[in-house]
């Protein structure tokens, strides 16, 4: 014996509630998939807005006056700031080494990023040839 029509197209509770539980879990996922990639986002933004910051700095620094390595405003990005020390590297080098030097000294550009709330954010250290007058 065959259903009426109409019996036929209708869910019962169980199967409805089913497929509501199906479908929450769907898209909790979804939901969930999309806020971690969110967050993976912010964190490789952050990441690549640092090495930025700390490239501008040290492209800076190489190429300024040895004298004066005071940093002007707009070289690195708003909220960073960047230091850098000079060191003479010329007592460390090999004795043999001592008399080729000839007007020019060996000097470490120590160079460090912080942000402007004090957190550290790197560090790098280029060793370059410089002349002795521009010490």
């Amino acid at each position: 014996m065959k259903r009426p029509v109409s019996m036929q197209t209708q869910f019962s509770l169980l199967e409805l509630l089913v497929a509501i539980a199906v479908l929450a879990m769907a898209l909790s996922t979804t939901l969930l998939m999309i806020s971690q990639s969110q967050h993976e986002l912010i964190r490789a933004r952050q990441q690549w807005l640092d090495q930025h910051a700390m490239t501008q700095a040290g492209e800076y620094y190489l190429l300024a006056n040895p004298k004066d390595l005071s940093m002007p405003e707009g070289i690195v990005p708003e909220g960073y700031m960047a230091t850098c020390e000079l060191r003479r590297i010329d007592d460390e080098l090999p004795e043999f080494a001592q008399p080729a030097r000839q007007g020019w000294l060996l000097v470490a550009y120590d160079m460090s990023l912080i942000r402007d709330n004090g957190d550290f954010v790197d560090q790098m250290t280029v060793y370059k040839l410089v002349r002795e007058e521009d010490l």
